[in-house]
């Protein structure tokens, strides 16, 4: 259980990443 809880906060955090780098360069293109 450990292990899965860890393996989804790994995947949330790439996916948090990516949403930010979205935002980050849709603020930067305006």
């Amino acid at each position: 259980m450990v292990h899965t809880f860890q393996y989804v906060s790994k995947e949330m955090a790439k996916i948090v990443s990516k949403i930010e780098n979205v935002l980050i360069s849709k603020c930067f293109s305006n």
